[in-house]
């Protein structure tokens, strides 16, 4: 923590109180080829993501002096509100800038936890913009993206351009021009962890492909052409984990869509659909045959902020 900095129980503002207000988009990987641990524990991969039209939100308050507080509106993180990635990120700029206000953000947490989808590096690079802007720091790109690799390897992501090829692990970017693609989320409420994910990869090992042939797909902005071209060897050790994540494919394209894989870790499993419409279709149907608790959101992928 930083000298001089309270966690203390903060009360939440008001939902009217002067600040900034901000959406996190959640992300989703089209393309992951993992490669082999490193000896720094980290693995080298290719990736190509988009953000998606799930979101949640945060409020940024300006608060006295030395205070940094965190609350989650829906009470849905599990983490230690006073010690999460979102103060974190806060914190860091603290000790860089020494601002004379504190603050205070509350976040209204509706991406799922635990999910594949990026919800906590989302929030992360939301937090590192806004309490930028509200406290009128000076903070540069470069700084930003600097602070950003420190919090974790998906956070540059989500201070550039809604989609981009992302490589070393995850902090080179290679912005993509982005399309709409019509898309199924679905969450089965079951969190994996992953770090769990990424032991069960390193027993093993995998496959491999290259990113040429997708990136060539992507470009074209036509569903059925992009859909055999999908790739996520993360996935198999996901698959070994929780096995019914298979099954939850299979439904997915049974109900309709193109094409069906888990994004990054899992759980969350991925359906690229033809149309909004279709995925529509596709969401209705997997709604009349899942549990309540299960996440289903018939999206596009986004192509702006």
């Amino acid at each position: 923590m930083v000298s001089g900095v309270t966690s203390q129980h903060v009360p939440a503002p008001p939902p009217d109180a002067p600040g900034l207000v901000v959406r996190c988009a959640a992300k989703i990987n089209f393309f992951l080829d993992c490669g082999v641990r490193r000896p720094d524990g980290y693995h080298p991969l290719q990736s190509v993501m988009q953000r998606i039209d799930v979101y949640d939100t945060l409020q940024v308050t300006l608060a006295p002096g030395g205070v940094c507080a965190c609350h989650d509106s829906f009470d849905k993180c599990a983490c230690d509100p006073q010690d999460n990635i979102i103060c974190r990120a806060a914190r860091a700029l603290m000790a860089r800038y020494a601002p004379a206000a504190g603050v205070v953000m509350t976040l209204a947490k509706r991406v799922p936890v635990g999910a594949g989808l990026g919800g906590g590096s989302a929030n992360a690079a939301a937090a590192l913009r806004a309490v930028c802007q509200v406290w009128q720091l000076p903070a540069s790109e470069a700084e930003l993206h600097a602070m950003a690799r420190e919090l974790g390897a998906d956070v540059p992501f989500f201070l550039g351009t809604p989609a981009a090829l992302c490589e070393g692990i995850g902090e080179t970017l290679q912005p993509l021009a982005a399309h709409t693609y019509p898309i199924v989320v679905w969450n089965p409420g079951m969190p994996l962890l992953t770090k769990d994910v990424y032991r069960q990869f390193d027993r093993q090992a995998r496959p491999h492909c290259a990113v040429a042939s997708f990136l060539t797909a992507y470009a074209a902005g036509e569903p059925a052409a992009l859909a055999p071209l999908i790739w996520n060897n993360l996935a198999l050790a996901a698959e070994e984990l929780m096995p019914e994540l298979r099954a939850l494919q299979v439904q997915l394209q049974a109900a309709g869509a193109l094409r069906a894989w888990i994004s990054g870790s899992g759980p969350t499993v991925i359906g690229l659909c033809q149309s909004k419409a279709a995925a529509d279709r596709v969401a209705a149907t997997l709604r009349a045959q899942v549990p309540a608790h299960h996440f289903i959101h018939a999206g596009v992928t986004l192509c702006e902020d």
